[in-house]
């Protein structure tokens, strides 16, 4: 159950990095129903400690850390969760913390944070 929580904790990370976009006439859907230019556009990357496992949440898929990865900030995430702030400060992320690729931590998601 715990897991189940975790994972559905990390989906709703994805989503909740997913930037609010303006609507504007050409970011209207095409006649088929899909707009994947835009949807594209939306998705925001980004860490999280997820079951003791760093994940990856990259164009809304969420898969295992396999190394180290420099934020654009120049914050450096480790795959064991140790994460290094460009200005040399250092911490170690818990289960439902999370960091976007700009190097800013985000608040977690209320199920990552019951599942302690």
């Amino acid at each position: 159950m715990k897991n189940n929580l975790l994972k559905y904790s990390f989906i709703a990370a994805c989503i909740a990095l997913t930037p609010v976009a303006s609507l504007r006439a050409e970011d209207a859907m095409k006649p088929d129903g899909t707009n994947h230019e835009k949807n594209e556009k939306m998705q925001m990357d980004g860490c999280m400690m997820m079951n003791g496992k760093m994940m990856e949440c990259k164009g809304g898929k969420q898969m295992e850390m396999t190394k180290d990865m420099e934020m654009s900030d120049g914050t450096k995430v480790m795959k064991d969760g140790s994460v290094m702030m460009k200005g040399g400060k250092t911490m170690k992320m818990k289960d439902g913390d999370m960091i976007g690729m700009d190097g800013k931590m985000m608040p977690r998601t209320p199920a990552a944070t019951m599942a302690h």
